[in-house]
């Protein structure tokens, strides 16, 4: 099964079936992936579990990247799985913008 992904992958990228469709879903992919990384490395740095922003910045580019791709490739199930990641990530840097403006201080107090 991995030997029949990897040759596929190969047929795409290297056989002229690569699209620009084809490398903005993976570009989508990447994006969408480096959020786990940024989470982790922010975590180590922290010695502590954290969910920085820019995971939110990643998962809302990257979802909207991953939704206009699944609707381009027209497969339901991918749809129905990357829909609802931006409005989740939206939300929550508005919850973050919030917080932000309800914890500075008001403008011209001493």
């Amino acid at each position: 099964m991995l030997a029949t992904f990897f040759d596929n992958l190969i047929k795409n990228l290297s056989e002229g079936e690569a699209t620009a469709w084809t490398v903005f879903g993976l570009m989508a992919n990447v994006c969408f992936s480096s959020r786990f990384l940024v989470q982790w490395l922010v975590s180590e740095k922290r010695r502590e579990s954290v969910v920085p922003t820019a995971f939110w910045w990643l998962s809302l580019v990257g979802g909207v990247m991953m939704t206009v791709y699944t609707i381009h490739v027209a497969r339901v199930p991918l749809i129905i799985g990357a829909l609802p990641t931006p409005f989740i990530a939206a939300r929550n840097l508005w919850l973050i913008r919030r917080r932000k403006k309800e914890t500075l201080p008001a403008a011209g107090a001493s």
